[in-house]
């Protein structure tokens, strides 16, 4: 693979975890559109990404 010892690769940075729900909300949250806009536009994003993920996997 490599010549670069274990030793010498940095660790990451320990931060916060955010969900991409949580990210993509506070965007909402900061332009002031966290009514039922936000909520429809979260369905059709999950609704596109099921749609993505079958056409990977062959269903329907």
């Amino acid at each position: 693979m490599g010549d670069t010892p274990i030793s010498s690769i940095p660790e990451s940075r320990r931060e916060p975890r955010v969900s991409a729900w949580d990210a993509i909300r506070s965007a909402f949250v900061s332009e002031g559109a966290i009514g039922d806009e936000f909520a429809d536009i979260m369905i059709e994003i999950e609704a596109e990404r099921k749609r993505d993920f079958d056409g990977l996997t062959g269903n329907s």
